[in-house]
């Protein structure tokens, strides 16, 4: 830098004040649509238009049906730190989605400005303009409908060399496209229309339909009828919080998070205590690297959150993390739970367009050879017993799990490494044709030792034996950790570790926290004497796990990481010691599985996401044959 020393101390130049300020308000296009949709929103309009050029960086327009700006106004809404949206200087009592007033004087000094509006008290409406920061036409009467319409071209003509920040204009438009879905999900009672080189990309008009609220149908117009036929909504109300929203069955997932919509106070937000609090709690229902479709919308005293965090408005800060974490994983958790025990129609479908694939892929022929009775490996069935392969090992006495004893085995069982359930040998008994409205239905056979066939109202099931038991071993685990002390491992020598004042400090903060994670250690000045530990994560190494902990709690403000890296060993140990494919099962031992498999929270997943059952209704079943 060549900079000479001393300088005056001089006032900055308002239109520099203002670029300054679009540094920090206006990155892309995205944020120019998001705040003038958020003041046609603050306007009160029901109807609101965005149309784009080259993904917004030649030219953006918003209009609206909203009350409109007086003429004698016009010129002052383009200036810093003029609003009509804070009411009596209060910071902490938010109901507007913009208040600093930095917005549109923030653009107009990077761009070309003109904005045209009407109120309902005029008879004709009025147009300013304002390039670089200088206006360049004071209210002028013009015609046009009531509401207001904002133009931005030429996006930081004025600074140049943020152009060069910017993406193709097809990403730009990605990135529009995406936030306006989340404006119209925020705002279902407003219409919504988004165009762009003259091609239309979003129509999303208000429905009047019966038996259903405008967010059931923005929600299908904006994620499509497939996923929220696959999710499930809740609500829940507690202490000046409620939330409200749809989740995915945890049988239904994808890829990218991208299908993930969170709102506070109706404002689009990308906030971590709320990812982490989704994120938890599908932390073992789901497949490795794949994300839920979520929709959640949190209530909150606007005295409890901070919506001033940063010019952008889409971090907010809360006064009491702790608190809105544990209801809004609660909330979630207990949402799931109620629905835990359904699986995804997706995945019926799925394999009836993969059977019907292979059938049309198969030579045409005019009839089918089928083994006579006789045939080697062809045996008519007792009726009553399973298509047992002999060469497999009966499933009897110790070889597994006992899951069908009601009474839980200590923890200590898993110190041991010993198996803790083991299926009991029941006798065979004939299949019961009244199958007394049980969810799963009555078992009729085994499949390769691997699959229990089931039938329910015409319908049939298919259950992975390994993936039910593995659940069923991983909830009970489960429940005798979250219920009792966390068991411990005592180490052989204290580990003594050296800290940091900061360390001590969040030591020192969550104490009583550590502690019941399954950690006994004492505090002399900077170093920590770690004596027990976490039975399930004996052998790691205490330094870093120590490191690790202290690390989510300046992060997360709770031990998200540490007690899902806990559940990925317990589901490990669940997954090892739970009833195997190639265990032979009577009827009896089948209908216990499915009995139990209805008894018991997130059922219809195994530990890792996969599907425990697929379920295929009568008229798919009627499809492969070509009945429909």
């Amino acid at each position: 830098m060549n900079n000479t020393y001393p300088q005056p101390i001089r006032y900055l130049d308002p239109v520099l004040i203002n670029q300054i300020a679009a540094g920090e308000v206006v990155e892309r296009p995205l944020n120019v649509v998001k705040e003038l949709v958020e003041n046609a929103l603050d306007a009160g309009s029901t109807r609101i238009s965005v149309t784009l050029y080259e993904g917004g960086k030649t030219y953006i327009k918003v209009e609206d049906n909203g009350g409109g700006i007086a003429a004698n106004q016009l010129s002052m809404a383009l200036s810093r730190h003029a609003t009509s949206k804070i009411p009596d200087n209060d910071l902490f009592n938010i109901q507007s989605f913009g208040f600093r007033g930095e917005a549109l004087p923030s653009i107009a000094s990077i761009a070309r400005v003109a904005i045209t509006s009407r109120t309902k008290d005029d008879d004709t409406g009025f147009c300013v303009k304002m390039h670089g920061g200088e206006l360049t036409q004071t209210a002028t009467p013009v015609k046009c409908d009531f509401g207001t319409t904002v133009e931005v071209s030429d996006l930081f003509y004025a600074t140049p060399v943020r152009l060069k920040f910017l993406k193709t204009a097809g990403t730009e438009q990605a990135h529009v496209t995406d936030l306006v879905r989340k404006l119209a999900l925020a705002n279902p009672a407003v219409a919504f229309t988004l165009k762009t080189d003259k091609k239309t990309i979003l129509d999303l008009k208000v429905k009047d339909q019966p038996n259903a609220t405008h967010l059931e149908n923005r929600l299908d117009d904006v994620l499509s009828k497939k996923i929220t036929e696959n999710c499930t909504v809740f609500k829940a109300k507690r202490e000046g919080m409620s939330i409200k929203g749809m989740l995915s069955l945890p049988t239904f997932h994808g890829g990218r998070a991208s299908e993930q919509f969170m709102f506070v106070n109706s404002r689009v937000v990308r906030d971590k205590i709320m990812i982490n609090a989704l994120k938890f709690a599908y932390r073992d229902v789901l497949e490795h690297n794949r994300h839920p479709v979520a929709v959640l919308f949190l209530e909150i005293d606007p005295f409890m959150v901070d919506l001033n965090a940063h010019p952008n408005k889409t971090e907010v800060r809360f006064r009491d993390g702790q608190l809105v974490r544990s209801f809004v994983l609660s909330s979630i958790s207990e949402a799931l739970r109620e629905s835990s025990r359904n699986t995804t129609q997706a995945l019926a479908e799925k394999a009836v367009a993969y059977m019907t694939q292979e059938q049309e892929n198969r030579p045409a022929c005019s009839a089918m050879p089928f083994p006579r009775a006789s045939s080697a490996g062809f045996k008519p069935s007792s009726g009553r017993t399973s298509f047992q392969m002999q060469d497999r090992h009966q499933f009897q006495g110790n070889s597994a799990v006992r899951l069908f004893q009601d009474d839980p085995m200590p923890f200590t069982s898993y110190v041991a490494k010993k198996p803790y359930v083991e299926i009991q040998k029941q006798p065979v008994v004939p299949i019961i044709q009244v199958d007394h409205d049980y969810p799963l239905g009555l078992a009729r056979c085994q499949i390769d030792a691997t699959y229990i066939v089931s039938e329910k109202d015409g319908d049939l099931i298919l259950i992975d034996q390994h993936a039910a038991a593995e659940r069923l071993t991983y909830e009970k685990l489960k429940k005798q950790i979250l219920h009792k002390a966390v068991p411990r491992s005592a180490l052989l020598l204290p580990e003594m570790i050296d800290l940091s004042d900061m360390d001590v400090a969040l030591i020192k903060e969550h104490e009583t926290d550590i502690k019941n994670l399954g950690f006994v250690f004492d505090l002399y000045g900077k170093t920590i004497s770690i004596k027990e530990v976490p039975i399930l994560l004996e052998g790691c190494d205490v330094k870093q796990l120590l490191r690790d902990l202290l690390n989510d709690f300046t992060v997360n403000d709770a031990p998200v990481d540490f007690l899902m890296r806990q559940m990925e060993k317990l589901s490990t140990y669940a997954c090892h010691t739970s009833l195997r494919a190639g265990d032979v099962m009577n009827i009896a031992q089948m209908n216990a599985l499915l009995r139990k498999m209805e008894e018991t929270d997130f059922s219809a997943q195994c530990n890792h996401g996969r599907p425990t059952y697929v379920r295929l209704v009568k008229k798919d079943i009627e499809k492969l044959f070509e009945r429909r």
